[in-house]
């Protein structure tokens, strides 16, 4: 796992410890047993409270966008990530169970996804295309535990679940090695965190079937926090503002100058301000 599923030449955390660095011990076996043996007490939950502290500190890298604005990435612990891909693999088959024909940022789906937009586009007639404004960030981090400690199917995530979400985390700007200034997490999954797709996937599921239940006449895609809506032109609008709603309720704006809408023809009751000649579908044309 280590070799083959660790990001090659990702930034390190605050410990310094990077696949490159953690892959050459795995070829002595003394040193894999312990390293076993450290990964098992992580996943566990068998960690010093200093340990764990480091271990969801993040020295977080500020990255602009092509709009301006700013996105915040927030280098983990390798260790941190070796125990979180183990916990995947261990609810994948539920995951995927769950999420079926909804949810498809978990696995790689993209090429589904639009596939299935499309279809619904053609079918239903109009499409909108939400983005949640700085969603991972933004969403209820007690949703995220609720629906996590709710269902048993997520035991297996439980233990590395609170290790590393389970309480504030220290978040830090540095230059030249040295804390230059920092605050406490308290909301939302970090950027950069790898069990955060699945954490956010599981804490909007269960709105998102709400919303299927609903509108039985509307279809819902996302792809973690872009959720396209597809529903006949004259309801488009009622089903939006739905979607914003329940959303909301978790914390998550709609950011409305994202917002996209194709229609085949005859009005819908959208904004014309949204109404576009093409779009692009979860990041495709």
């Amino acid at each position: 796992m280590i070799e083959s599923r660790l990001t090659r030449g990702a930034a390190p955390g605050l410990d310094g410890w990077t696949r490159e660095l953690l892959y050459p011990l795995t070829k002595d076996k003394a040193l894999l047993m312990e390293i076993t043996a450290i990964l098992t007490d992580m996943a566990n939950g068998n960690v010093a409270p200093e340990v764990a502290h480091r271990l969801r500190a993040t020295n977080l890298t500020v990255l602009r966008k092509p709009n301006k604005k700013f996105r915040p990435i927030g280098a983990e612990c390798v260790w941190a990530k070796a125990i979180s891909l183990m916990a995947v693999d261990a609810v994948m088959p539920a995951l995927k169970t769950c999420f079926k024909n909804l949810q498809y940022g978990v696995g790689n789906n993209i090429e589904l996804a639009i596939e299935k937009v499309r279809q619904d586009f053609h079918i239903k007639g109009s499409v909108a295309m939400l983005d949640g404004r700085n969603a991972y960030n933004a969403i209820s981090r007690t949703a995220i535990l609720s629906a996590v400690y709710g269902n048993t199917t997520w035991s297996p995530l439980w233990r590395v679940t609170r290790l590393l979400l389970g309480t504030e985390g220290l978040v830090g700007f540095y230059e030249k090695g040295q804390l230059v200034h920092s605050w406490t997490s308290t909301r939302g999954v970090r950027q950069g965190m790898v069990l955060g797709p699945v954490l956010f996937s599981i804490g909007t599921i269960a709105t998102l079937r709400q919303l299927e239940s609903s509108f039985p006449n509307a279809s819902f895609t996302a792809y973690l926090d872009d959720v396209t809506v597809a529903a006949p032109p004259g309801m488009l609008g009622q089903v939006c503002e739905a979607t914003s709603r329940a959303m909301r309720a978790l914390g998550i704006e709609t950011n409305e100058d994202k917002t996209e809408v194709l229609h085949t023809d005859g009005p819908v009751d959208m904004p014309a301000e949204y109404i576009r000649p093409f779009a692009r579908v979860l990041g495709a044309g």
